[in-house]
């Protein structure tokens, strides 16, 4: 799949309309060259990947809009489920969307850390293990090399939940260098 799609299609999910995806994405550049990610890229084609993303999902405009309607009711933007965490604004309508999810995901992260510290308590199985960092995305742990096996399925059971038949998951790595995450 091509990178426009994809982050056309993640964009999409998360509220940016066409035009504040194709300004971003056009200034995107690439790491290891600063080249533009995507030179060619046009406004109609931002328009086409949304189009086409809402023909096919046509429950994520439903889904944004309800929650655009609780955010304009409550004042903020919250993830139902678990702690309930809140995001508060002022936010523009095509942030409110993504605030939900980020709060969801706030929340799940919430979870697994209370459950990965009860299984790894700080200083518990060494002087130094324990959960050691919390990142935009991932968490970290840090456990004697016999125990890394048992730390990597405490950690997935941790981040495992289901909410209205949907799975969410994570993946634990095992390394020995904490840059390699």
């Amino acid at each position: 799949m091509n990178g426009r799609l994809v982050s056309n299609c993640f964009a999409t999910i998360y509220g940016a309309i066409p035009e504040t995806k194709y300004a971003v994405m056009k200034k995107e550049r690439k790491r290891d060259t600063g080249l533009r990610a995507f030179p060619d890229l046009r406004l109609e084609d931002s328009i086409k990947y949304t189009d086409r993303w809402h023909k096919h999902h046509p429950w994520t405009q439903p889904w944004q809009q309800n929650e655009l309607r609780l955010y304009r009711a409550r004042g903020y933007a919250m993830s139902a489920i678990l702690d309930q965490r809140k995001r508060y604004g002022p936010l523009e309508d095509n942030m409110i969307p993504n605030h939900a999810i980020l709060a969801f995901e706030g929340s799940l992260k919430n979870k697994a850390i209370q459950e990965i510290d009860a299984a790894i308590p700080h200083r518990g199985w060494s002087a130094w293990s324990g959960l050691v960092f919390d990142g935009h995305d991932f968490l970290m742990v840090q456990v004697p090399d016999p125990r890394a096996e048992e730390a990597a399925r405490i950690v997935e059971a941790a981040m495992a939940y289901e909410y209205n038949g949907m799975r969410f998951k994570g993946k634990a790595k095992i390394t020995d260098i904490w840059g390699d995450q």
